[in-house]
């Protein structure tokens, strides 16, 4: 064998050899929270709440693939403390509420740790509760009767149950009557109530369901009746006397029903407005939109916002399109009035 092929041999050998040993030696990739996947749970409801639920120390369980770890709060002597759950659920903000309401386990109760809530009754939405999140608000509606122990400081738990996601700035807690928990009123929801944005329930201070002189009541708006060739059935229009101006509010069996939008100067949660392009609308909301051709203008559409959310499926956003695809109205309310394309007529 000539010498030249006995180096090659060689040389083979010794790469072999230097792959078998990095193989053995190297060591496995360590998993941190930088390299867990963004986790979401998309609840863009439209509501009093843009909701992506993702959390700023979620971190994976190294003995399990896609296991993330949050904290709750507990209420401690007067005060509250975190513990932390681990889930395999994206869904981080619901389980997290879901441990609260669960409450502390025997080890943690040793450990001074107290039931912060406990719920009793019947449901009147078919869970313990409901929560929406969207532009850094989080809205939770319990929907059974709450129970909160003597001095036990339920809502700083919650606030930081919730406030530990990014996604959340804001918080309001309902009863099951939709009131803040622990009172008589809606106060709560007039702090985090974003002004002259359009949502699924309402606009700025005016709520669907509210009749035009609770409206007028609590905005202060002064509001002048409009034509709207339905009186006879129960049906009105109003608008503001000043601010805002191009919205209008339907009103049947006297309490408003749908509020319509046809300046560029109000946007919903997400940011959709007058002007925008169906492509923009459909980006805002992905795979929450149904369409349906427009009635009058050939080429024109009706985008309609379909919430994911129980507690808001009989609400809706809708947006009327041209021919160009450009959005010429938007509207939001309840069913069926917010769907009806003559109006009151």
């Amino acid at each position: 064998m000539s010498r030249p092929h006995q180096l090659s041999i060689l040389a083979s050998s010794l790469t072999v050899t230097l792959l078998v040993i990095a193989a053995c030696t190297q060591q496995p990739t360590k998993v941190t929270s930088e390299s867990v996947p963004p986790v979401s749970e998309s609840t863009q409801n439209e509501t009093t709440s843009q909701s992506t639920d993702t959390p700023p120390v979620a971190q994976a369980n190294q003995s399990a693939k896609n296991t993330y770890r949050v904290q709750v709060y507990y209420p401690k002597n007067g005060s509250i403390e975190p513990v932390w759950r681990e889930t395999n659920s994206q869904g981080l903000a619901k389980f997290a509420i879901a441990q609260l309401v669960e409450g502390p386990a025997e080890n943690e109760k040793q450990n001074g740790l107290t039931q912060a809530i406990a719920l009793q009754g019947k449901s009147n939405c078919g869970e313990d509760f409901a929560i929406a999140i969207e532009e850094k608000v989080a809205k939770l509606k319990f929907c059974r009767e709450v129970v909160v122990e003597d001095n036990a400081p339920i809502n700083k738990a919650i606030e930081a149950t919730l406030k530990q996601f990014p996604t959340v700035d804001k918080v309001a807690i309902l009863d099951r009557e939709g009131k803040c928990l622990g009172t008589e009123d809606s106060s709560c929801l007039e702090q985090i109530q974003p002004p002259n944005k359009l949502t699924l329930t309402g606009l700025g201070g005016v709520e669907i369901g509210m009749t035009i002189t609770e409206a007028s009541q609590k905005t202060g708006i002064e509001f002048v009746n409009e034509s709207s060739g339905g009186e006879e059935g129960g049906c009105f229009y109003y608008k503001a006397a000043k601010e805002p101006q191009d919205v209008y509010y339907m009103v049947t069996e006297g309490k408003i029903a749908r509020i319509e939008v046809n300046t560029k100067n109000i946007t919903t949660l997400s940011g959709a407005k007058v002007g925008d392009t169906e492509e923009r609308i459909k980006a805002l909301y992905p795979g929450k939109i149904e369409e349906e051709g427009h009635e009058y203008v050939p080429g024109g559409k009706y985008l309609i916002f379909v919430p994911e959310d129980a507690s808001n499926q009989n609400y809706r956003v809708l947006f009327e399109t041209n021919e160009k695809g450009i959005v010429t109205q938007m509207r939001s309310g309840k069913l069926p009035e917010v769907t009806w394309i003559e109006g009151c007529v």
